[in-house]
């Protein structure tokens, strides 16, 4: 884990394994460098209204705030079985 006070203080990286090499920030990629060290938790997605979403499966305290949220990459995640938008492909 990176968690030191150089790595907390990486805002934006440059994403490893995309054929494009963008500056992006930590918090749309999947950086070990965060300004703050945090869970990670694979659910699958019921349900969306407006923005609202419905998960199963997330390991959290009812009321704990949702920071981040990733699309499921299946060559870096390892859940079985899931659905996958075209654009996070």
């Amino acid at each position: 884990m990176r968690d030191n006070k150089g790595d907390r203080r990486t805002l934006l990286v440059f994403p490893r394994k995309h054929a494009v090499n963008v500056e992006t920030g930590v918090f749309a990629c999947r950086s070990p460098s965060r300004p703050n060290p945090i869970g990670l938790c694979v659910v699958e997605l019921v349900r969306r209204e407006n923005c609202a979403l419905t998960v199963r499966g997330l390991d959290a305290f009812e009321g704990s705030p949702i920071v981040d949220i990733k699309p499921y990459i299946p060559d870096t995640d390892a859940v079985q079985n899931v659905r996958v938008p075209e654009w996070a492909r």
